[in-house]
């Protein structure tokens, strides 16, 4: 291959890299946008169910400002007493602008994916429903 036949290959290969960098740029700010614009509050558990496989579903609720939100979340977390769960507060994340979009914050998974340690509160949960995990 001479110098004119590995051109258009070199222009390609620099130009994907270029696109593939402002993609991983783009993420990076998104995600960074995303971290400053989320809130932490508490919710109350008000009920639990079970998927088609048997997954644990934790229905919640918390108030801004005087308003109610509902949101629901699923753990896969084998046997145990659900009704631990019930009438307890627990954390749950949700976008500022949008708190319709909100997440239980419950099993470590939960806390290490928005990096928040996770809160000795919660130990007893982590050791009767996340052992292991």
């Amino acid at each position: 291959m001479d110098a004119s036949e590995k051109r258009p290959v070199v222009i390609r290969f620099v130009f994907i890299g270029c696109i593939i960098t402002a993609f991983l740029i783009l993420v990076y700010f998104n995600n960074k946008r995303f971290e400053r614009r989320n809130e932490v509050i508490s919710a109350i558990v008000t009920d639990h169910g079970t998927s088609h496989k048997a997954d644990l579903i934790l229905y919640y609720e918390f108030n801004i400002l005087g308003k109610a939100y509902k949101g629901e979340a699923m753990y896969s977390i084998g046997q145990g007493n659900y009704s631990d769960f019930l009438n307890k507060k627990f954390p749950v994340i949700y976008e500022k602008d949008h708190p319709d979009n909100s997440g239980l914050l419950l099993s470590p998974y939960d806390f290490k994916e928005y990096n928040i340690p996770y809160p000795d509160s919660l130990k007893w949960v982590k050791e009767k429903y996340f052992k292991g995990k």
